[in-house]
C-alpha cells in the first residue's frame, strides 16, 4: 500500500530531480501534486478512513517525505543506492510484513553494506541523516533513538544507537 506508492513517488521524484510531481486529485490541503517536501508525520498524519483506498496515497507522503528529506541530507545517488540496498535486504519478503520502521532500520543496515564495513555495532556511515529523517517525520527504529539526558551517548552523534552500547577502543 502506502509504502509501494511512497517508493514509486520517490524514485520518480529522484529520476526527475523535483520534490513535486504527478497528479492526486486529494492530496493534502487541497493539493494536485504529491509533493515529498513535507513535513507530515506518523502516526499523526496517518489517515484510516475509507477514501483514497484507505489512505494509500496520503500516507505515502509521509513515507516518501522521509526518502527525499534522506536525499537532501546526502547526494542523490548515495540515498537512491542505500535504498536499493535496503529492497535488496527484503528480497525474500513481501512488503505486507515490512513497515516504516522496520525499513528505516533496513535503510541504516543498507548504508553500513554499500559504505561502511557491514558492521552496525559501529554505526554506519549516514546513520545520523537517516535517523534524522526517519524521526523528523514520526518514524522510529530501535536503531534511530534519541538519546535523553539519562541515556549514554557514548559516540557523541546524539542518537542512541547500537554504537553506544559497544565497548570503547583504546
Amino acid at each position: 500500500g502506502a509504502m509501494n506508492e511512497g517508493f514509486a513517488d520517490y524514485f520518480a521524484a529522484s529520476l526527475l530531480n523535483e520534490h513535486r510531481h504527478g497528479f492526486f486529485r486529494s492530496g493534502p490541503e487541497g493539493s494536485d501534486y504529491r509533493d515529498l517536501e513535507n513535513d507530515r508525520r506518523y502516526p499523526d498524519d496517518y489517515y484510516t478512513g475509507a477514501l483514497d483506498f484507505g489512505g494509500v496515497h496520503l500516507n505515502a507522503s509521509i513515507f516518501s517525505g522521509t526518502l527525499w528529506d534522506i536525499r537532501q541530507a546526502l547526494e542523490p545517488e548515495v540515498t537512491d543506492e542505500i535504498i536499493v540496498r535496503a529492497f535488496e535486504l527484503n528480497a525474500t519478503n513481501s512488503l505486507d510484513g515490512i513497515h516504516f520502521s522496520s525499513f528505516c532500520g533496513d535503510l541504516t543496515r543498507a548504508d553500513d553494506i554499500a559504505y561502511g564495513d557491514a558492521n552496525l555495532s559501529n554505526g554506519s556511515p549516514h546513520l545520523t541523516s537517516i535517523c534524522s529523517a526517519c524521526e523528523r517525520h514520526g518514524i522510529i527504529t530501535p536503531l534511530c533513538r534519541v538519546c535523553t539526558s539519562d541515556e549514554p551517548d557514548n559516540d557523541g552523534d546524539g542518537w542512541l544507537n547500537s554504537c553506544d552500547f559497544c565497548p570503547s577502543v583504546p
